[in-house]
Protein backbone atom coordinates (compact mmCIF):
# COMPACT_ATOMS: atom_id res chain seq x y z
CA UNK A 1 0.00 0.00 0.00
CA UNK A 2 1.51 2.77 -1.46
CA UNK A 3 -0.17 5.31 1.11
CA UNK A 4 0.98 3.75 4.66
CA UNK A 5 4.46 5.41 3.65
CA UNK A 6 2.46 8.87 4.49
CA UNK A 7 2.56 8.23 7.70
CA UNK A 8 2.16 6.15 11.20
CA UNK A 9 -0.67 6.03 13.51
CA UNK A 10 -0.53 8.14 16.69
CA UNK A 11 -3.22 7.96 19.41
CA UNK A 12 -2.76 12.06 19.85
CA UNK A 13 -3.92 12.77 15.91
CA UNK A 14 -1.16 15.01 15.36
CA UNK A 15 -1.40 16.92 12.07
CA UNK A 16 0.79 14.74 9.70
CA UNK A 17 -1.63 11.74 11.15
CA UNK A 18 -5.23 12.99 9.37
CA UNK A 19 -5.48 10.93 6.55
CA UNK A 20 -7.18 8.09 5.80
CA UNK A 21 -6.19 5.81 2.71
CA UNK A 22 -6.41 2.47 0.84
CA UNK A 23 -4.37 1.21 -2.05
CA UNK A 24 -6.10 3.70 -4.48
CA UNK A 25 -7.17 6.07 -2.12
CA UNK A 26 -5.90 8.38 0.33
CA UNK A 27 -7.78 11.60 1.73
CA UNK A 28 -6.32 14.35 4.41
CA UNK A 29 -8.11 15.91 7.06
CA UNK A 30 -7.96 19.48 8.15
CA UNK A 31 -7.98 20.10 11.83
CA UNK A 32 -12.33 21.17 11.49
CA UNK A 33 -12.55 17.77 9.65
CA UNK A 34 -12.88 19.48 6.49
CA UNK A 35 -11.24 17.23 3.61
CA UNK A 36 -7.76 19.06 3.22
CA UNK A 37 -4.97 18.33 5.29
CA UNK A 38 -2.81 21.52 4.53
CA UNK A 39 0.30 20.14 6.26
CA UNK A 40 0.41 17.40 4.38
CA UNK A 41 -0.63 18.81 1.04
CA UNK A 42 -3.65 16.26 0.76
CA UNK A 43 -7.12 17.08 -0.36
CA UNK A 44 -9.03 13.79 -1.95
CA UNK A 45 -5.82 11.63 -3.94
CA UNK A 46 -7.58 8.91 -6.47
CA UNK A 47 -5.64 6.38 -8.32
CA UNK A 48 -8.07 4.56 -10.19
CA UNK A 49 -5.67 1.59 -11.62
CA UNK A 50 -3.73 1.64 -8.61
CA UNK A 51 -0.05 2.33 -8.22
CA UNK A 52 0.93 0.47 -10.79
CA UNK A 53 -1.25 1.40 -13.90
CA UNK A 54 -0.83 4.48 -15.90
CA UNK A 55 -2.66 7.16 -14.46
CA UNK A 56 -0.01 8.98 -11.92
CA UNK A 57 -0.68 8.97 -8.15
CA UNK A 58 -0.70 12.96 -8.27
CA UNK A 59 -3.91 12.39 -10.89
CA UNK A 60 -6.39 13.76 -7.54
CA UNK A 61 -10.23 14.39 -7.44
CA UNK A 62 -9.61 17.23 -5.02
CA UNK A 63 -6.64 18.41 -6.36
CA UNK A 64 -3.27 19.42 -4.28
CA UNK A 65 -2.86 23.06 -3.78
CA UNK A 66 -5.90 25.34 -4.31
CA UNK A 67 -9.24 23.40 -3.17
CA UNK A 68 -11.93 23.27 -0.99
CA UNK A 69 -14.25 20.75 1.00
CA UNK A 70 -16.71 22.16 3.64
CA UNK A 71 -19.14 20.89 5.84
CA UNK A 72 -21.21 23.20 7.10
CA UNK A 73 -24.51 23.99 9.33
CA UNK A 74 -27.50 26.04 10.62
CA UNK A 75 -30.56 25.72 12.87
CA UNK A 76 -32.83 27.97 15.31
CA UNK A 77 -32.36 27.77 19.27
CA UNK A 78 -35.70 30.68 20.66
CA UNK A 79 -35.61 33.22 18.49
CA UNK A 80 -31.75 33.88 17.40
CA UNK A 81 -30.83 31.70 14.51
CA UNK A 82 -27.47 30.44 14.12
CA UNK A 83 -25.30 28.38 11.63
CA UNK A 84 -21.40 28.21 10.38
CA UNK A 85 -19.10 26.37 8.39
CA UNK A 86 -16.01 24.27 8.33
CA UNK A 87 -14.05 24.83 5.16
CA UNK A 88 -10.87 24.11 5.83
CA UNK A 89 -7.53 26.95 4.63
CA UNK A 90 -10.27 28.98 2.76
CA UNK A 91 -12.06 30.07 5.33
CA UNK A 92 -12.34 30.67 9.26
CA UNK A 93 -13.38 27.64 11.20
CA UNK A 94 -16.06 28.28 12.64
CA UNK A 95 -16.36 24.97 15.45
CA UNK A 96 -13.16 23.58 17.00
CA UNK A 97 -12.56 19.59 16.79
CA UNK A 98 -10.82 17.13 18.92
CA UNK A 99 -9.64 14.09 17.36
CA UNK A 100 -9.13 10.43 18.53
CA UNK A 101 -7.40 7.44 16.58
CA UNK A 102 -6.59 7.13 13.71
CA UNK A 103 -7.11 3.11 14.01
CA UNK A 104 -7.04 0.25 10.42
CA UNK A 105 -8.74 -2.78 10.25
CA UNK A 106 -9.09 -5.17 7.78
CA UNK A 107 -12.12 -3.50 6.88
CA UNK A 108 -11.72 0.47 7.59
CA UNK A 109 -9.34 2.89 8.38
CA UNK A 110 -11.01 5.22 10.69
CA UNK A 111 -11.12 8.54 12.56
CA UNK A 112 -13.62 10.37 15.05
CA UNK A 113 -13.87 13.84 15.77
CA UNK A 114 -16.46 15.65 18.09
CA UNK A 115 -16.59 19.71 18.68
CA UNK A 116 -19.60 22.11 20.01
CA UNK A 117 -20.79 25.47 19.12
CA UNK A 118 -23.82 27.35 21.01
CA UNK A 119 -26.59 24.56 21.06
CA UNK A 120 -25.21 21.72 19.70
CA UNK A 121 -22.55 18.78 19.79
CA UNK A 122 -21.17 16.92 17.20
CA UNK A 123 -19.95 13.72 16.91
CA UNK A 124 -18.07 12.24 13.76
CA UNK A 125 -16.81 9.12 13.08
CA UNK A 126 -15.38 8.92 9.18
CA UNK A 127 -13.45 6.04 7.80
CA UNK A 128 -12.03 5.16 4.22
CA UNK A 129 -13.32 1.33 2.97
CA UNK A 130 -10.25 -1.36 2.57
CA UNK A 131 -12.73 -3.01 0.60
CA UNK A 132 -13.94 0.21 -2.02
CA UNK A 133 -13.02 3.46 -2.72
CA UNK A 134 -15.56 5.03 -0.75
CA UNK A 135 -15.60 7.29 2.12
CA UNK A 136 -18.31 7.70 4.70
CA UNK A 137 -18.75 10.11 7.48
CA UNK A 138 -21.78 9.22 10.40
CA UNK A 139 -22.39 12.96 12.20
CA UNK A 140 -23.77 12.58 15.69
CA UNK A 141 -25.73 15.84 16.86
CA UNK A 142 -26.95 16.38 20.14
CA UNK A 143 -29.15 19.08 21.08
CA UNK A 144 -27.77 21.22 24.56
CA UNK A 145 -30.66 23.11 24.48
CA UNK A 146 -33.84 22.84 21.93
CA UNK A 147 -33.50 23.61 18.58
CA UNK A 148 -35.61 23.53 14.99
CA UNK A 149 -35.12 23.39 11.86
CA UNK A 150 -31.56 21.88 11.93
CA UNK A 151 -29.72 20.92 8.49
CA UNK A 152 -26.39 19.99 8.30
CA UNK A 153 -24.50 20.05 4.69
CA UNK A 154 -21.50 19.00 2.87
CA UNK A 155 -19.97 20.22 -0.17
CA UNK A 156 -17.28 19.51 -2.05
CA UNK A 157 -14.89 21.74 -5.66
CA UNK A 158 -13.99 18.84 -7.39
CA UNK A 159 -11.51 19.74 -10.52
CA UNK A 160 -10.34 15.94 -11.02
CA UNK A 161 -9.10 16.90 -14.88
CA UNK A 162 -6.57 19.90 -13.16
CA UNK A 163 -3.37 17.71 -12.93
CA UNK A 164 -3.82 17.04 -17.07
CA UNK A 165 -5.59 19.42 -18.40
CA UNK A 166 -5.40 22.77 -16.28
CA UNK A 167 -8.91 23.06 -16.29
CA UNK A 168 -11.80 23.45 -13.81
CA UNK A 169 -14.67 22.54 -15.91
CA UNK A 170 -15.94 18.97 -14.87
CA UNK A 171 -19.92 17.84 -16.23
CA UNK A 172 -22.03 17.99 -12.40
CA UNK A 173 -25.70 17.10 -11.60
CA UNK A 174 -27.66 17.11 -8.44
CA UNK A 175 -30.92 14.78 -7.74
CA UNK A 176 -32.45 13.27 -4.32
CA UNK A 177 -30.27 13.10 -1.63
CA UNK A 178 -26.88 13.62 -4.36
CA UNK A 179 -24.18 15.64 -6.24
CA UNK A 180 -21.88 14.52 -8.52
CA UNK A 181 -19.12 15.67 -11.08
CA UNK A 182 -17.48 14.09 -13.62
CA UNK A 183 -14.02 14.70 -15.34
CA UNK A 184 -14.17 15.17 -19.37
CA UNK A 185 -10.56 13.96 -19.43
CA UNK A 186 -10.97 10.46 -18.37
CA UNK A 187 -14.55 10.17 -17.03
CA UNK A 188 -13.39 10.40 -13.02
CA UNK A 189 -16.02 10.38 -11.00
CA UNK A 190 -17.09 12.01 -7.54
CA UNK A 191 -20.05 11.12 -5.74
CA UNK A 192 -21.71 12.69 -2.46
CA UNK A 193 -24.52 11.18 -1.28
CA UNK A 194 -26.49 12.21 2.38
CA UNK A 195 -29.38 10.72 4.36
CA UNK A 196 -30.68 11.43 7.79
CA UNK A 197 -33.62 10.70 9.92
CA UNK A 198 -36.25 12.47 7.58
CA UNK A 199 -34.86 10.72 4.49
CA UNK A 200 -32.46 11.77 1.63
CA UNK A 201 -30.78 15.16 1.23
CA UNK A 202 -31.43 17.55 -1.18
CA UNK A 203 -28.50 17.54 -3.36
CA UNK A 204 -27.24 20.71 -5.74
CA UNK A 205 -25.12 22.35 -8.27
CA UNK A 206 -23.84 26.19 -7.41
CA UNK A 207 -20.95 27.97 -7.03
CA UNK A 208 -19.48 28.58 -3.64
CA UNK A 209 -21.55 27.46 -1.75
CA UNK A 210 -21.23 27.19 1.73
CA UNK A 211 -24.56 27.48 3.63
CA UNK A 212 -27.20 24.74 3.72
CA UNK A 213 -29.62 27.02 1.95
CA UNK A 214 -26.75 27.74 -0.44
CA UNK A 215 -27.22 24.23 -1.35
CA UNK A 216 -31.02 24.34 -1.12
CA UNK A 217 -31.73 26.95 -3.39
CA UNK A 218 -29.39 25.34 -6.43
CA UNK A 219 -31.72 21.97 -5.55
CA UNK A 220 -31.45 19.63 -8.56
CA UNK A 221 -29.32 21.91 -11.05
CA UNK A 222 -26.54 20.59 -13.48
CA UNK A 223 -24.15 21.53 -16.41
CA UNK A 224 -20.81 21.77 -17.51
CA UNK A 225 -18.51 23.95 -15.43
CA UNK A 226 -16.57 24.99 -12.94
CA UNK A 227 -19.17 24.39 -10.13
CA UNK A 228 -19.66 22.39 -6.72
CA UNK A 229 -22.21 19.92 -5.79
CA UNK A 230 -23.30 19.56 -2.20
CA UNK A 231 -26.26 17.43 -0.41
CA UNK A 232 -27.98 19.34 2.80
CA UNK A 233 -29.99 17.05 4.90
CA UNK A 234 -32.53 18.10 6.87
CA UNK A 235 -32.33 16.95 10.25
CA UNK A 236 -35.53 19.21 12.24
CA UNK A 237 -36.25 19.79 15.84
CA UNK A 238 -33.97 18.42 18.53
CA UNK A 239 -35.23 18.65 22.09
CA UNK A 240 -32.30 18.91 24.67
CA UNK A 241 -30.77 16.11 25.08
CA UNK A 242 -31.76 14.14 22.07
CA UNK A 243 -29.55 13.06 19.28
CA UNK A 244 -29.69 12.68 15.36
CA UNK A 245 -27.70 10.62 12.83
CA UNK A 246 -26.62 12.42 9.42
CA UNK A 247 -24.32 10.08 7.05
CA UNK A 248 -22.31 11.52 4.29
CA UNK A 249 -20.47 9.06 1.81
CA UNK A 250 -18.34 10.10 -0.99
CA UNK A 251 -17.75 7.29 -3.64
CA UNK A 252 -14.86 7.45 -6.48
CA UNK A 253 -15.38 5.40 -9.97
CA UNK A 254 -14.97 5.77 -13.63
CA UNK A 255 -18.50 6.64 -15.12
CA UNK A 256 -21.43 8.75 -13.36
CA UNK A 257 -24.22 5.29 -13.26
CA UNK A 258 -21.40 3.31 -11.44
CA UNK A 259 -20.05 5.78 -9.15
CA UNK A 260 -23.42 6.44 -7.93
CA UNK A 261 -24.76 2.85 -7.65
CA UNK A 262 -21.23 2.57 -5.44
CA UNK A 263 -22.48 5.18 -3.24
CA UNK A 264 -26.18 4.35 -2.74
CA UNK A 265 -24.68 1.11 -1.72
CA UNK A 266 -22.43 2.24 0.65
CA UNK A 267 -25.24 4.93 2.17
CA UNK A 268 -27.14 2.34 3.39
CA UNK A 269 -24.59 -0.31 4.60
CA UNK A 270 -25.47 -1.68 7.89
CA UNK A 271 -22.24 -3.56 8.57
CA UNK A 272 -19.59 -0.69 7.92
CA UNK A 273 -16.73 -2.76 9.64
CA UNK A 274 -17.34 -6.17 8.45
CA UNK A 275 -17.87 -8.33 11.55
CA UNK A 276 -21.31 -9.68 11.15
CA UNK A 277 -23.66 -7.84 13.04
CA UNK A 278 -25.63 -5.32 11.18
CA UNK A 279 -25.60 -1.72 12.78
CA UNK A 280 -29.65 -2.05 14.60
CA UNK A 281 -27.73 -4.59 17.27
CA UNK A 282 -23.43 -3.32 17.09
CA UNK A 283 -23.05 -0.78 19.50
CA UNK A 284 -19.93 0.46 17.80
CA UNK A 285 -20.20 -0.59 13.44
CA UNK A 286 -17.01 1.21 12.81
CA UNK A 287 -14.74 -1.56 14.91
CA UNK A 288 -14.87 -4.91 14.01
CA UNK A 289 -13.61 -6.07 17.74
CA UNK A 290 -17.22 -4.46 19.10
CA UNK A 291 -20.49 -7.03 18.80
CA UNK A 292 -22.97 -8.53 20.82
CA UNK A 293 -20.93 -11.83 19.48
CA UNK A 294 -17.54 -9.95 20.46
CA UNK A 295 -15.34 -11.33 23.37
CA UNK A 296 -15.02 -8.06 26.45
CA UNK A 297 -10.97 -7.87 25.62
CA UNK A 298 -9.47 -4.97 28.24
CA UNK A 299 -9.38 -2.57 26.10
CA UNK A 300 -11.72 0.26 27.50
CA UNK A 301 -14.50 -0.61 24.74
CA UNK A 302 -17.52 -2.37 25.29
CA UNK A 303 -16.67 -5.08 22.89
CA UNK A 304 -19.57 -7.22 23.34
CA UNK A 305 -22.55 -4.20 23.74
CA UNK A 306 -23.61 -5.23 27.10
CA UNK A 307 -22.96 -1.71 28.55
CA UNK A 308 -20.36 -2.43 30.60
CA UNK A 309 -16.77 -2.17 29.69
CA UNK A 310 -13.92 -4.66 29.79
CA UNK A 311 -16.02 -6.71 32.61
CA UNK A 312 -14.38 -9.83 33.23
CA UNK A 313 -10.69 -8.78 32.18
CA UNK A 314 -7.84 -8.69 34.28
CA UNK A 315 -8.29 -4.48 34.66
CA UNK A 316 -11.37 -4.65 35.92
CA UNK A 317 -12.66 -5.17 39.67
CA UNK A 318 -15.59 -7.53 39.27
CA UNK A 319 -16.09 -8.24 43.14
CA UNK A 320 -15.96 -4.55 43.72
CA UNK A 321 -13.07 -4.60 46.59
CA UNK A 322 -11.12 -1.61 45.12
CA UNK A 323 -8.32 -4.27 43.51
CA UNK A 324 -8.09 -6.24 39.89
CA UNK A 325 -6.39 -8.86 39.06
CA UNK A 326 -3.66 -6.69 37.16
CA UNK A 327 -3.24 -4.80 40.59
CA UNK A 328 -2.87 -8.67 42.43
CA UNK A 329 -6.65 -9.65 43.47
CA UNK A 330 -6.26 -13.27 42.96
CA UNK A 331 -10.10 -13.68 42.85
CA UNK A 332 -11.99 -11.31 41.55
CA UNK A 333 -15.30 -13.28 42.32
CA UNK A 334 -14.55 -12.81 46.04
CA UNK A 335 -14.73 -9.17 47.89
CA UNK A 336 -12.87 -10.73 50.99
CA UNK A 337 -9.54 -11.63 48.68
CA UNK A 338 -7.05 -9.25 47.72
CA UNK A 339 -3.80 -8.50 48.59
CA UNK A 340 -3.24 -7.69 52.44
CA UNK A 341 -6.77 -8.95 53.36
CA UNK A 342 -7.23 -10.80 56.41
CA UNK A 343 -7.54 -14.45 56.91
CA UNK A 344 -10.90 -16.00 55.39
CA UNK A 345 -12.77 -19.32 56.60
CA UNK A 346 -12.64 -21.45 53.79
CA UNK A 347 -9.72 -19.67 51.39
CA UNK A 348 -6.64 -21.11 51.93
CA UNK A 349 -4.59 -17.48 50.35
CA UNK A 350 -7.08 -14.74 51.55
CA UNK A 351 -4.02 -12.15 50.89
CA UNK A 352 -2.94 -13.18 47.81
CA UNK A 353 0.72 -13.81 49.17
CA UNK A 354 1.07 -17.15 47.15
CA UNK A 355 1.51 -19.06 50.52
CA UNK A 356 -1.48 -20.60 52.83
CA UNK A 357 -3.12 -18.56 55.28
CA UNK A 358 -3.20 -19.95 58.82
CA UNK A 359 -5.89 -20.01 61.73
CA UNK A 360 -8.29 -22.40 63.82
CA UNK A 361 -10.16 -22.76 60.35
CA UNK A 362 -7.05 -24.05 58.09
CA UNK A 363 -6.04 -26.99 60.36
CA UNK A 364 -3.55 -26.13 62.53
CA UNK A 365 -3.39 -28.21 65.89
CA UNK A 366 -1.90 -25.91 68.10
CA UNK A 367 -4.59 -23.59 67.24
CA UNK A 368 -7.34 -26.20 67.48
CA UNK A 369 -5.91 -26.96 71.19
CA UNK A 370 -6.06 -23.88 72.23
CA UNK A 371 -9.14 -22.41 70.47
CA UNK A 372 -11.39 -25.27 70.83
CA UNK A 373 -10.65 -26.53 74.77
CA UNK A 374 -10.53 -30.30 73.87
CA UNK A 375 -7.61 -30.95 75.42
CA UNK A 376 -9.70 -30.03 79.03
CA UNK A 377 -12.30 -32.69 77.58
CA UNK A 378 -9.76 -35.56 76.47
CA UNK A 379 -7.13 -35.66 78.96
CA UNK A 380 -6.71 -37.78 82.26
CA UNK A 381 -6.21 -35.02 84.03
CA UNK A 382 -8.80 -33.32 84.36
CA UNK A 383 -10.91 -35.86 85.48
CA UNK A 384 -9.24 -37.30 88.04
CA UNK A 385 -8.14 -40.21 86.42
CA UNK A 386 -12.20 -41.78 85.72
CA UNK A 387 -12.65 -43.70 88.81
CA UNK A 388 -15.45 -44.01 91.28
CA UNK A 389 -15.32 -40.81 93.32
CA UNK A 390 -15.08 -38.69 90.46
CA UNK A 391 -18.13 -40.23 88.45
CA UNK A 392 -21.04 -41.12 91.19
CA UNK A 393 -21.95 -43.91 89.21
CA UNK A 394 -21.15 -46.01 92.24
CA UNK A 395 -23.83 -44.95 93.96
CA UNK A 396 -26.27 -46.38 92.09
CA UNK A 397 -24.59 -49.58 91.10
CA UNK A 398 -23.00 -50.90 94.33
CA UNK A 399 -23.78 -51.50 97.83
CA UNK A 400 -26.64 -51.69 99.72
CA UNK A 401 -28.54 -48.90 100.35
CA UNK A 402 -32.31 -47.81 101.19
CA UNK A 403 -34.66 -49.69 99.03
CA UNK A 404 -32.19 -51.61 97.52
CA UNK A 405 -32.16 -55.24 98.24
CA UNK A 406 -28.69 -56.11 97.60
CA UNK A 407 -27.10 -59.13 96.20
CA UNK A 408 -27.39 -60.52 92.71
CA UNK A 409 -31.20 -58.81 92.06
CA UNK A 410 -28.66 -55.30 91.75
CA UNK A 411 -26.23 -56.72 89.91
CA UNK A 412 -27.44 -55.53 86.85
CA UNK A 413 -27.83 -58.81 85.39
CA UNK A 414 -31.83 -58.96 85.41
CA UNK A 415 -33.02 -55.03 85.91
CA UNK A 416 -34.80 -55.60 83.05
CA UNK A 417 -36.82 -58.80 84.17
CA UNK A 418 -38.58 -57.13 87.20
CA UNK A 419 -36.97 -59.51 90.09
CA UNK A 420 -38.82 -59.51 93.65
CA UNK A 421 -37.55 -57.25 95.93
CA UNK A 422 -37.37 -54.29 93.55
CA UNK A 423 -39.64 -51.00 93.17
CA UNK A 424 -40.39 -49.46 90.08
CA UNK A 425 -38.78 -46.53 90.43
CA UNK A 426 -35.65 -48.60 91.53
CA UNK A 427 -36.69 -50.57 88.43
CA UNK A 428 -36.07 -47.79 86.18
CA UNK A 429 -33.46 -46.16 88.07
CA UNK A 430 -31.42 -49.80 87.66
CA UNK A 431 -32.54 -50.42 84.35
CA UNK A 432 -31.01 -46.87 83.46
CA UNK A 433 -27.66 -47.49 85.15
CA UNK A 434 -27.31 -50.60 83.94
CA UNK A 435 -27.82 -49.64 80.40
CA UNK A 436 -24.38 -47.17 80.83
CA UNK A 437 -20.72 -47.77 80.58
CA UNK A 438 -18.89 -47.86 83.94
CA UNK A 439 -17.72 -44.98 85.19
CA UNK A 440 -14.68 -44.88 83.44
CA UNK A 441 -15.05 -46.17 80.24
CA UNK A 442 -18.56 -43.18 80.44
CA UNK A 443 -15.74 -40.29 80.01
CA UNK A 444 -13.44 -42.53 77.69
CA UNK A 445 -16.41 -42.49 75.39
CA UNK A 446 -17.35 -39.47 75.51
CA UNK A 447 -13.85 -38.42 75.00
CA UNK A 448 -13.63 -40.41 71.61
CA UNK A 449 -16.44 -38.64 69.99
CA UNK A 450 -15.13 -34.84 70.86
CA UNK A 451 -11.84 -36.19 69.74
CA UNK A 452 -13.47 -37.55 66.41
CA UNK A 453 -15.47 -34.11 66.20
CA UNK A 454 -11.92 -32.95 66.42
CA UNK A 455 -10.38 -35.01 63.41
CA UNK A 456 -13.31 -34.05 61.18
CA UNK A 457 -12.54 -30.53 61.39
CA UNK A 458 -8.92 -31.01 61.12
CA UNK A 459 -9.64 -32.68 58.12
CA UNK A 460 -11.84 -29.86 56.65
Amino acid sequence: MWWILIAVASADVADEDRWLGNENLVIGFHEDASLVNPDLEIGIQWDPDGPEGEIPIGGDMIRVGYHWELWAWSYESGDTSYGGTNLGPHDETDMDMEWTGPWLTDTIHGLRASGTEDHIQVDIAMAVSQEADVMWTDFTITALSDVEDLWLARGYDPDQDYWATDSYATDNASGDGYGVATGDYDERTIALLGIGTEGLGIGGVCSWCTTPEGIVDDEGWSGFGDYDPGVAVEVGTLLEGESAMVRFVYAFGLGESITLSTAFAWLTEDDLDGDGSTSDVDCDDWDATVSPESLEIADELDNDCDGIVDEDTVVSDDDGDGWTELDGDCDDDNADVFPGAAPVEGVMNADCDGEADTGWWSGDDTGLAIDTGLADDTGSADTGGGGPADSGLEDDTGGQGPGDTGGDEDSGSSEDTGAPGLTDETKDKSCGCSAQPTSGSGLGVLGLVLFGLARRREDR
